[in-house]
């Protein structure tokens, strides 16, 4: 079989790279020096499996013209998604998931990181829609597609039961819960060795004392965040996952070059569902299109790390290395315009 030419995004960077398949195993494989570059039309971009490093898949079934602010639709417990969310039933959600992952695989989604509302059963309602999607993928010989389940209590869980299912707990805003209750969530994720994660300073600036002292693994957004909070959240060593479209949907820009500047390593996500869809391809599309209207533009480079590189490590993905014997499990990007950079941002 004749191999397939191109570039390969690996160690960060670039590299010329050829491959050939058999049945989807790798028979032979260059990159670098030893890959032979020519003039074919077959020419490709080759990227690791995707992540999106946040979503809130549950409300993907919501399918209505969406007017109104942050508080309006999505804040807990009575905005628009948590009404709709109580009102639907299973069926009506697995359905809207279901969708969801179909669409992020076909984008080249692997792993996605989900903040899960509902308690034990929006937990239990994504292992289902997992179970039931990755087994047709199985059927197919595809790789599955996997979640890093961040759960949030309902009040009426049983608190052990989630943490067994879950892979930890996704929390909302601080401005949303008693400090109490934050540091008992806190103290609960630390005695069951998961992760604790949460919303910081998206619709208004949040107190980074309390922020810091919750020892979050990761935090989303931090828009209106100071550059001392972001010099703190840096030499907390906490990664920030911001979500362009999401937040451009309310107004807001996030500021990721002052992030960068500060030293925070930087990650992509999506959000709801019922806003955006969730390919990480578009996002860093939209991610350069908002950063250069904010004035405060990022090089096609950095934001490449970002959308795949730190993403991938925010949501658990092990290192990507392909060699001859293994199954092709890269993303192939088909046609050679736009500079090898630039053609990701177009996808």
């Amino acid at each position: 079989m004749e191999p397939v030419r191109g570039y390969i995004y690996l160690d960060g960077d670039m590299q010329p790279f050829e491959v050939t398949l058999k049945k989807g195993i790798i028979t032979d494989l260059g990159i670098g020096d030893s890959a032979t570059m020519s003039d074919s039309v077959n020419h490709v971009l080759a990227l690791p499996p995707l992540a999106n490093g946040h979503t809130h898949i549950g409300d993907a079934f919501i399918h209505d013209e969406l007017q109104g602010d942050i508080m309006e639709l999505v804040a807990p417990p009575n905005g628009l998604k948590h009404r709709r969310m109580r009102a639907a039933d299973d069926r009506e959600i697995i359905v809207g998931m279901t969708g969801a992952l179909k669409e992020m695989y076909a984008a080249g989604v692997r792993r996605f990181a989900d903040f899960r509302e509902q308690g034990l059963r929006g937990v239990r309602l994504l292992k289902e829609a997992l179970d039931s999607f990755n087994g047709i993928l199985a059927i197919s010989g595809h790789e599955p597609i996997t979640a890093m389940m961040l759960g949030r209590p309902d009040g009426y869980d049983d608190m052990d039961e989630l943490m067994a299912e879950a892979d930890g707990l996704g929390i909302s805003s601080i401005s949303d819960h008693d400090m109490d209750y934050l540091l008992e969530l806190r103290r609960e994720a630390d005695r069951q060795r998961k992760l604790f994660a949460l919303h910081v300073s998206e619709r208004i600036r949040e107190d980074i004392d309390v922020v810091l002292e919750l020892r979050p693994d990761f935090v989303i957004h931090m828009n209106e965040a100071t550059d001392g909070d972001m010099g703190r959240i840096a030499e907390a060593g906490i990664p920030v996952v911001v979500c362009p479209s999401s937040n451009m949907f309310f107004g807001k820009i996030p500021p990721v070059k002052r992030m960068l500047d500060a030293g925070i390593k930087v990650a992509l996500g999506t959000d709801n569902l019922m806003f955006n869809p969730p390919s990480i391809l578009r996002e860093m599309s939209v991610l350069n299109l908002a950063t250069r209207a904010s004035g405060a533009p990022l090089t096609y480079k950095e934001i490449v790390r970002i959308g795949i590189d730190n993403t991938r490590d925010v949501a658990g993905m092990k290192e990507w290395r392909p060699k001859e014997g293994d199954v092709w499990n890269g993303i192939l990007l088909h046609g050679d315009y736009g500079g090898k950079w630039k053609r990701i941002l177009r996808e």
